[in-house]
């Protein structure tokens, strides 16, 4: 090993949520772990960017069984965090008047809660009014409340996630740390011989050797695969505007604004949550982009604000504060979580679609087994 270089049992390129929560995984597993993080800082693209809402109905059945083997950290994390994660705030899904596929879309909502045990109730336009007071009288042909969704505090999940490895001897977390090249040494030639590593080389010349590399570099994933000499999967990241509003919402007796629902279109056409003393907010767009760190269209949040004026009384006029994030998938839209299918020693954690946070404890979990299951 090359004087100066570091040594590990497992590198994870990347620190957002999916790195932290394999770290976190790994290091109760008692494995050493480096987590590499190209940025200055971990989390800084899209776990940084989120709603920070814990759905159980969002996302497709494998997303879906995740999160329900995730909720129970989710309600008690341990020692990871010294304070609850979650806040009860109900969702209320809504379809416009008139569409017909948003009401069977509410329809369809309501019977996949009932599969899952959740807690679902179908709204008439009037019902939606009681427990959605901001929306505009008329709008809706009518919606879903789920009572028991919760804000989740993603900024507190992901930086204890990361407390846990740092704290842990044998593991190490590295920001400023880009990874340019990967090489495996070929297998031994002989029984007992020194099993295959890993050999990673930084921007800035620095060198890890491993025998696992966990490849949790979310929009950036296929290019350290490239770097590897595996097959890229062929992801695609989509972009996401959102942005924070101050609300000219007339008073809500005893209604404060902070205690409303989160409000989703059914179709995916806006939401809105609130947030202090005014709302987070997007247009729930999926625009097609590049690795990058993203920026907000100015052209997403003034269609986000005029559709979310037409649907409420909430009188969007300005905007605080506006970002992207890109939420990067599959071709096929499944996670990508396990071993490659031709490099061994090679583990995926890419592809989470904007569902990476809600899935991460389970996900995590599966992603150091396949690690360790590499190792053996």
């Amino acid at each position: 090993m090359p004087a100066g270089a570091r040594a590990t049992e497992v590198l994870i390129i990347g620190g957002g949520i999916a790195g932290a929560a394999a770290g976190w995984a790994l290091v109760r597993r008692g494995v050493s772990v480096i987590i590499a993080e190209a940025e200055p800082v971990c989390g800084r693209h899209t776990t940084g960017r989120s709603a920070a809402a814990l759905l159980a109905t969002y996302g497709p059945a494998q997303v879906r069984q995740l999160t329900a083997e995730s909720m129970a950290f989710f309600h008690d994390p341990g020692d990871v965090v010294d304070h609850p994660l979650l806040h009860r705030r109900p969702t209320v899904y809504v379809a416009a008047a008139g569409d017909e596929h948003g009401w069977l879309a509410l329809v369809a909502e309501v019977a996949l809660a009932g599969e899952l045990g959740i807690p679902a109730e179908l709204l008439t336009p009037a019902e939606v009014l009681q427990v959605a007071p901001l929306m505009r009288p008329d709008w809706a042909a009518g919606g879903v409340i789920e009572p028991e969704t919760c804000d989740l505090d993603v900024a507190g999940l992901h930086q204890g996630l990361l407390r846990t490895v740092l704290r842990t001897p044998g593991a190490t977390v590295l920001t400023g740390a880009r990874i340019v090249a990967l090489r495996r040494d070929e297998p031994a030639g002989s029984p007992g011989g020194p099993s295959p590593r890993w050999h990673a080389v930084g921007a800035d010349g620095s060198r890890i050797t491993a025998q696992v590399i966990v490849n949790a570099a979310g929009a950036w994933a296929d290019e350290i695969a490239r770097s590897a000499s595996v097959p890229p999967v062929g992801l695609r990241p989509l972009r996401r505007t959102a942005f924070t509003a101050p609300s000219h919402a007339p008073p809500q007796a005893g209604r404060p604004l902070a205690d409303g629902p989160f409000l989703v279109e059914i179709t995916g056409r806006w939401y809105v949550k609130p947030e202090g003393a005014g709302v987070l907010a997007s247009l729930a767009d999926e625009t097609p982009d590049i690795p990058r760190d993203a920026v907000a269209e100015m052209a997403d949040v003034a269609l986000a604000i005029e559709r979310i004026n037409e649907a409420t009384v909430l009188g969007l006029r300005s905007v605080q504060r506006a970002w992207a994030g890109l939420r990067t998938f599959t071709p096929d839209g499944r996670m990508l979580i396990g071993p490659d299918a031709v490099v061994p020693g090679f583990i995926w954690f890419a592809g989470l679609g904007g569902y990476g946070i809600q899935t991460a404890p389970r996900a995590g979990e599966v992603v150091a087994d396949a690690a360790i299951a590499a190792m053996a």
